[in-house]
């Protein structure tokens, strides 16, 4: 077909058509020159790098435009390090702050259980002595029962035996309850435990030891639910020693 144009050209004497070359040339010297007048992107630190080693073994190079962009990149790579290190560092402090609340809530919660346990356990301890307070009476019920009852019969015997069943079944209750008899007859007094309602001279028992049981007292762990009843040996010794005392006193005076 160029052929047939060429032949219709020169048949017609007109000159061939050269319109869209020239464009395209235009077009093409527009664009690099665009690309001509763009600043080069700033090199790399891996780029300058490249330069440095290529320059290494080029006598003609010329290291003075190198170093203003060296000094750059490596200001550059100190801002990123400078900031990357404040980062770090208020990530540590936000991790120390989270950590000491993490610890503190942990230490809270386990005084909270522990205190929690604690009341619970007072409670029940509370409740089981109320619980055994009330049935205190009925002990001593028993306890009067058992002494003045005369076993003059086997049918006194019969009930005697009754009631001591009823008052075992009920002190094996109390046990399971936790509450214990308080210790009386051969202990030294004690005014946290015991109520001295009599004292006896005598030589059988030691200055100031429990030698009679009038009533029972009780206790659940270290709670006293009652205090027990009890007569308090004076022995004769000190009694006489105490005796001479005053009157030496009362002599004296």
């Amino acid at each position: 077909m160029d052929n047939a144009e060429d032949a219709h050209a020169e048949d017609t004497g007109a000159p061939p058509n050269t319109d869209d070359e020239d464009n395209t040339t235009a077009a093409d010297g527009a664009a690099e020159s665009d690309a001509d007048d763009e600043p080069p992107p700033p090199p790399s630190y891996a780029a300058l790098l490249e330069k440095l080693e290529a320059s290494v073994g080029n006598a003609d190079a010329n290291w003075a435009e190198l170093v203003p962009a060296v000094a750059e990149e490596f200001a550059s790579l100190q801002q990123r390090v400078d900031s990357n290190a404040s980062s770090a560092a208020a990530f540590e402090d936000t991790l120390n702050m989270t950590k000491d609340q993490y610890l503190r809530l942990n230490a809270d919660f386990d005084n909270f259980r522990k205190r929690n346990a604690q009341e619970k356990d007072q409670i029940s301890e509370r409740t089981r002595g109320q619980t055994v307070e009330a049935l205190l009476p009925l002990v001593d019920t028993f306890d009067s029962a058992k002494k003045n009852l005369k076993l003059e019969t086997e049918e006194a015997q019969k009930v005697a035996d009754s009631y001591q069943g009823v008052y075992k079944m009920m002190i094996d209750v109390f046990k399971q309850l936790g509450v214990e008899e308080v210790p009386t007859v051969g202990e030294p007094f004690d005014p946290e435990m015991h109520n001295a309602i009599m004292r006896e001279e005598t030589d059988e028992f030691e200055d100031g030891i429990v030698m009679e049981n009038f009533r029972p007292g009780f206790k659940i762990g270290d709670t006293l639910l009652r205090a027990a009843m009890v007569k308090v040996a004076v022995s004769l010794s000190g009694a006489a020693a105490a005796g001479e005392e005053v009157a030496k006193s009362e002599a004296e005076a």
